[in-house]
């Protein structure tokens, strides 16, 4: 069963990423009426333009959509030994507005810099970058928050290799994104069971074989969502009701239910994004 008072969703599920990456970005007025009208009391920042900058403007806008931000992500080098210090003061402001927000979790996406595609760190990135979640979770303990690291096509840790490193070598919180957790290469049934630091949890179906190529770098990730990669919850590859199961006993974690997907066009109300959230929302009740 899952924990229906720690279910949220995300403004991505409704292919909101800015600047029209993905075809249009939606509203954000009509993407708060249809989480609210899809029964979600909570949901996570999304991408920098999609809440007002002004904090008392979106905490505004969020009371009046009942809504509260659980999480926001935070996407920064954190291998680059000379870019410790600006990461840490972006850490600090991101923290902050977060709190302010009334959010509980920061999700860190440790950017590649100028790592080539596919390359992996050697032994000293590595170690700097423990170093620097363990710098990050300071920062975060001063402001109520716990780190989630999100593994993620493009960032440091996108392989099974890559997050086999970093849970053999520090002990940090993780965000479970099921999808890319097994893009990777990586059981996330097994992930669910054994991964002791999971600090929030992306509930995700992928099509594995266009996932593991976006992994490989063989389609770019923006290509890879505009041909579908994320598909609604039973709609996919991924065992959706053992991962449920493996995960019935955290809900001390915020459950979000992410579907990254593009939106060519405006679709009519109720259609489009909210129709396949709803899909997975109907899914999840169906394990109960």
């Amino acid at each position: 069963m899952y924990p229906v008072h720690r279910l949220a969703t995300t403004p991505i599920s409704w292919g909101v990423v800015g600047q029209r990456r993905w075809g249009v970005d939606l509203p954000t007025e009509r993407v708060l009426d249809e989480m609210r009208d899809l029964g979600f009391g909570a949901t996570e920042t999304g991408v920098p333009a999609f809440l007002p900058a002004d904090i008392d403007a979106a905490r505004t806008l969020l009371d009046e959509h009942d809504l509260r931000v659980v999480a926001g992500p935070q996407s920064f080098v954190l291998h680059e030994p000379s870019q410790a210090d600006a990461a840490l003061a972006t850490a600090r402001a991101r923290a902050a507005a977060l709190q302010a927000l009334g959010a509980d979790v920061m999700m860190t996406v440790p950017k590649r810099g100028d790592l080539p595609g596919g390359e992996a760190l050697d032994s000293q990135g590595w170690r700097h970058v423990f170093s620097m979640f363990r710098a990050i979770d300071d920062v975060l303990v001063e402001f109520g928050l716990r780190q989630a690291l999100h593994p993620h096509v493009d960032s440091v840790v996108e392989t099974k290799a890559d997050m086999a490193t970093v849970l053999e070598g520090c002990d940090v919180g993780w965000c479970f994104d099921s999808a890319h957790v097994a893009s990777g290469g990586m059981d996330p049934v097994e992930f669910a069971r054994s991964c002791p630091t999971i600090t929030h949890f992306h509930l995700k179906d992928v099509l594995i074989d266009l996932g593991e190529k976006m992994v490989r770098h063989e389609v770019n990730f923006d290509d890879a969502i505009k041909h579908g990669v994320f598909v609604p919850l039973g709609q996919g590859d991924l065992p959706i009701a053992e991962i449920v199961a493996a995960m019935s006993r955290r809900d001390d974690v915020w459950w979000v239910l992410e579907q990254d997907q593009a939106v060519p066009a405006v679709p009519p109300a109720g259609e489009g994004p909210s129709r396949a959230v709803s899909t997975s929302i109907r899914y999840l009740g169906s394990l109960a």
